[in-house]
């Protein structure tokens, strides 16, 4: 599922998306946490393993439009800390958002992911993007 701007999603891509979306911000969401606490502490081996699980997924996903060239997951032979876990993430998920808003619309109000194959997919609704909430 390698994506670039402008493209239309299919439900499964879709679902995966919103799964691997949810998981990202949940990691992020724990990892600031830690890196209230302690930004320059190691994570954990137990949620980088999880974690790039999920980035696997999301490069899958954004495909050209990835946050790091050269960047795919974490090395577990070389931990990182915490901080850089958080910017990794948040790159990702602004990534994410950016592929996301490029395929939905908004009609009657209401906002909806472009389906493929679907030229009226009211069907899938989806939240406002963070581009037109500012």
């Amino acid at each position: 599922m390698s994506k670039l701007k402008n493209t239309i999603m299919t439900r499964e891509e879709i679902a995966t998306f919103d799964k691997v979306a949810v998981q990202l911000d949940s990691f992020y969401t724990e990892t600031t946490v830690l890196v209230k606490k302690d930004p320059k502490a190691e994570m954990n081996v137990f949620k980088l393993k999880l974690i790039n699980k999920v980035l696997v997924k999301a490069n899958e996903i954004l495909g050209l439009m990835k946050p790091f060239d050269d960047f795919s997951e974490f090395d577990l032979d070389d931990i990182p800390n915490n901080g850089d876990v958080a910017m990794i993430l948040g790159q990702y998920i602004s990534c994410l958002e950016e592929l996301r808003k490029d395929n939905v619309h908004i009609s009657s109000g209401w906002w909806y992911w472009n389906i493929d194959g679907d030229e009226n997919s009211k069907e899938i609704r989806t939240y406002i993007p963070e581009k037109y909430k500012r």
